[in-house]
């Protein structure tokens, strides 16, 4: 009886999952199942399960699914032809019709990949012998290159994700460059930048990264011998704080996602013995639950 029950066939696997719009999209990538990969559709409680689209034989998605417009969706798309070649493009998808149109194709002489959605913008990344690189796609224009893009619509520079890093996280692009000592964070939609300190007593072995937490809050990343640990960061003076977060499989702060006021945490892996094993000739079994929680905001920057 339950709603949202979602059936596996022979040689599939999980759905990804997407919300959109008041709706819950599901996308499966199984090539060797009795049905292709496919789009499904389902109301926000499980209910009207029903299947929107489905891909040609050859084809299949990667990547996520991003809203587009009031009825559309974006996803990549890659195509593998009889001959053996690998082709990739970006497709605007009807909502209701299922009706399938390319945005642009992806050529072929680097890596092009789709990392985020930002305003009515998309940020995707190149990535070729000379170094990383993101770049700005208005997915409305025509005739699109991403080739051109890369060129005329750079965010920030380029990088080798080594010494120097950038990512997109929320609204936000983070740089970490360790040889320069330089991290900053600058708003995609308003252009704030906030830039941090970067501590002079980490050992050259040790990692560092930036963390986008909400709203304006960030922690300094750092992975060294002593394990991961996530410090936070002050964004009006950009000096580290003392709060620390060991973050262990038993010692979680993963935000899932934030409402209003408050955050949601992966908090901790628990392990547990398997239930009614004697049924079953087992004796010993154990397996890992995922915990999750909710605190405010400000409960979650004090550490609780």
């Amino acid at each position: 009886d339950c709603t949202s029950y979602l059936p596996l066939d022979e040689q599939e696997y999980g759905y990804s999952i997407f919300y959109f719009n008041d709706a819950v999209y599901l996308t499966q990538c199984a090539t060797n199942a009795k049905r292709p990969p496919h789009i499904s559709r389902m109301e926000k409680d499980g209910s009207s399960l029903q299947d929107i689209c489905f891909l040609d034989e050859g084809e299949n998605f990667t990547g996520k699914l991003f809203g587009y417009g009031d009825n559309e969706i974006l996803i990549e798309i890659t195509h593998v032809s009889v001959e053996g070649q690998t082709e990739k493009r970006l497709e605007r998808i009807d909502c209701n019709s299922g009706k399938r149109n390319i945005v642009v194709e992806y050529p072929n002489d680097s890596y092009y990949g789709l990392m985020a959605a930002v305003n009515n913008r998309l940020a995707f990344i190149k990535i070729d012998e000379t170094g990383y690189q993101y770049f700005w796609v208005t997915p409305s224009s025509s005739d699109i290159s991403l080739e051109e893009c890369a060129k005329t619509e750079p965010i920030g520079t380029l990088f080798d994700d080594k010494d120097m890093t950038y990512t997109i996280q929320s609204d936000y692009l983070c740089k970490v460059n360790t040889e320069s000592k330089e991290i900053s964070a600058t708003n995609l939609i308003t252009g704030q930048v906030y830039e941090f300190k970067y501590p002079n007593n980490l050992a050259s072995a040790t990692w560092v990264g930036l963390t986008h937490l909400f709203d304006d809050n960030f922690a300094l990343s750092v992975d060294s011998e002593s394990g991961l640990t996530q410090i936070l960061l002050n964004s009006e003076t950009g000096d580290l704080t003392n709060e620390v977060y060991s973050l262990s499989k038993t010692n979680n702060y993963q935000i899932i996602a934030t409402i209003q006021d408050q955050v949601v945490c992966y908090i901790r892996s628990d392990e547990r013995m398997l239930e009614n094993q004697a049924e079953y000739g087992l004796s010993g079994e154990t397996c890992y639950i995922d915990v999750f929680a909710i605190a405010s905001k400000d409960e979650f920057l004090q550490g609780n």
